[in-house]
């Protein structure tokens, strides 16, 4: 069976976010408990198993807790965010999503991200559907919550992701929620966005 793979920046963020937490120390244990020492040295610069990132959050989850852990991805989404404004997503195409009616907006934006959305949800599936001036997003086999089970939805990597995404290019009060998740039980992880 092929592997699939997603961006590093999954591993890099949430490398990063906790290096502002804690001690090089650690970081070192964290990577250690997730099977990633390879890590240690050097962060990834191209592709990575999606496991590697399930790996990661379960060890976080392991060494700090749910709460902790949902703290740290929320961070590490903004911060992809913040790397996909700057380097992926074109200034036309940013400005573009700004400047349309904000449905319209959504619509292009969730358009154009789902082409690529194998390098988010790796085996995972992403639809969405825009209603009025709302999103809904569905992903399905999440790699955030794939073997979790919480009482509280854990895929808040995504969240912090598409929060500051929506954000920044479509308007700023925008918040992102969400409400189903695999690891609680649900048969996908939804988001809303409002």
């Amino acid at each position: 069976m092929k592997k699939s793979k997603i961006g590093p920046n999954s591993i890099i963020q949430t490398i990063r976010v906790h290096r502002e937490k804690h001690r090089e120390e650690e970081v070192k244990r964290l990577l250690h408990k997730a099977g990633l020492e390879k890590y240690i040295e050097q962060l990834p610069t191209e592709m990575v198993h999606e496991e590697e990132f399930n790996q990661l959050v379960h060890a976080l989850i392991e060494l700090y807790g749910f709460e902790e852990t949902t703290r740290i991805l929320k961070k590490s989404g903004q911060y992809t965010a913040t790397y996909l404004l700057e380097n992926r997503i074109p200034k036309v195409a940013q400005w573009l999503f700004g400047i349309v009616p904000r449905s319209t907006g959504m619509k292009l934006f969730l358009k154009a991200i789902s082409q690529n959305a194998w390098t988010f949800v790796g085996s995972g599936n992403f639809t969405y559907e825009v209603k009025k001036d709302k999103a809904y997003l569905q992903i399905v086999n999440s790699i955030n919550a794939k073997g979790l089970r919480s009482e509280q939805p854990i895929c808040t990597f995504y969240t912090g992701t598409f929060e500051k995404l929506f954000q920044t290019l479509i308007e700023r009060n925008i918040k992102v929620a969400e409400t189903k998740c695999s690891a609680c039980g649900d048969d996908f992880c939804y988001f809303e966005v409002k």
